[in-house]
């Protein structure tokens, strides 16, 4: 049961343990020392090599260290970034092992308190300043200090804290020496990790790709996971891919693997390979087409990336066959298949619901029911408020033309 005592605030409100500049049990992942940041912290949103860096919670520090009796409205009127900071990694710490991590997000001003603490399920490793769609560089990332076992209690622990992490954080995603986490554990999508020993045989192998899905699937195919061939498409741009790799080459310059280990690589080895190299492109990569029968005599591009999500595939065009490409696409919430529609300000994103801001007003005073339904989903609930996702007044599904809306849409 959470501790709901007053004298917690204690670890969190403005005292002079903050000239210290440290947050117990916690690291930044970035730092940059010309920062005039909370503990030199350099901006941007927390990544890591597993899922890219989703969130699997978020909500404003303030009013959540209210509501759970942490401190008072008093107390947090005139919170600064560095008490937001340490709410923020409070609350985190409070999820117990499920949080790993979090980003704060700054400049959340009073006037517009909207959600500025995101908490990660994986540990960061490393950050994004931008995608193609968002800047971060006002987000700023830490992770828990693995070696670190807290014990909330009413009372500010005495132990010595070190901002040194004990993995590598991995800033950019070319690292000049291996790491220290073995490919085997880095490739580890599902219980059966990649190893120097090919998987593919007379029977397709039922080994799932955690994250991605084929697009086409064919039973009688001896293909991973039963895949189709076809170049992916999608109805946007028609399915024109970003970047292209050869897989293996690529994942020894990462140090991702080494040389000995890429060179008896098989097929399943390398779509694995093609799915990481996907992950670690964060949110610009939303699936690819690996190309089988490359050979190693003649090591070509066998991996291609998408910055859309395909939603189809094609076998062959006027000049060119695609029989021998395999088409994945990452898993998508609900909430990623609103912004292949709209410009999202998401407020919650879980696998049966999305909830997000939405002008009502903009495209012909529409409801959340139509606006939900441009992108195949109903509305469940919708709300009017002006003051980001705080849903201050619940409002009918049909109710057309508010500017300052809150629209639940979940699968009808």
């Amino acid at each position: 049961m959470l501790m709901r005592n007053n004298a917690l605030i204690a670890l969190i409100i403005i005292n002079n343990a903050f000239a210290s500049a440290v947050l117990e049990g916690f690291f930044p992942v970035e730092i940059d020392q010309t920062s005039t940041d909370f503990m030199n912290v350099g901006g941007g949103r927390c990544r890591n090599v597993i899922d890219g860096g989703s969130y699997y919670r978020q909500l404003r520090v303030a009013a959540e260290l209210v509501k759970l009796g942490l401190a008072t409205e008093d107390e947090v009127e005139d919170f600064g970034p560095e008490d937001k900071i340490r709410g923020c990694a409070k609350l985190c710490e409070l999820e117990g092992d499920v949080c790993r991590g979090f980003d704060w997000r700054k400049n959340r001003v009073k006037s517009s308190p909207l959600t500025d603490c995101y908490f990660n399920t994986n540990f960061p490793t490393y950050t994004a300043t931008s995608t193609s769609r968002n800047n971060y560089e006002d987000w700023l990332c830490f992770s828990k200090d693995r070696t670190f076992s807290p014990t909330i209690s009413s009372e500010p622990t005495d132990a010595p804290v070190t901002t040194e992490p004990t993995t590598s954080r991995a800033p950019t995603r070319n690292p000049t020496a291996a790491p220290t986490t073995s490919p085997s554990t880095l490739f580890k999508p599902t219980a059966a990790p990649i190893t120097a020993t090919p998987t593919v045989s007379s029977q397709p192998t039922p080994t799932p790709l955690e994250g991605f899905l084929p697009i086409e699937t064919d039973e009688s195919s001896t293909d991973f996971m039963n895949v189709g061939g076809g170049k992916c498409r999608n109805v946007i741009d028609g399915g024109s891919y970003y970047k292209q790799t050869r897989v293996a080459a690529e994942l020894v310059k990462l140090g991702l693997a080494t040389e000995d280990e890429v060179t008896d690589f098989g097929q399943v080895d390398k779509i694995r390979g093609c799915a990481k190299l996907c992950e670690l492109e964060g949110d610009m990569c939303k699936g690819f087409d690996w190309r089988k029968n490359r050979v190693k005599s003649s090591p070509l591009t066998d991996c291609y990336l998408y910055a859309r999500y395909p939603t189809y595939t094609a076998t062959s065009t006027s000049r060119n066959n695609y029989e021998d490409w395999l088409c994945f696409t990452k898993e998508q919430t609900l909430c990623d298949k609103l912004s292949q529609t709209l410009t999202l300000e998401v407020c919650l994103s879980d696998p049966n619901v999305c909830e997000a801001k939405a002008d009502l007003n903009e495209n012909g005073r529409e409801s959340c029911d139509s606006w939900c339904g441009r992108s195949g989903l109903v509305c469940d609930k919708a709300w009017n408020d002006k003051n980001g996702c705080g849903k201050k007044r619940k409002i009918p599904c049909s109710k057309t033309g508010k500017k300052e809306s809150i629209c639940s849409c979940k699968i009808g």
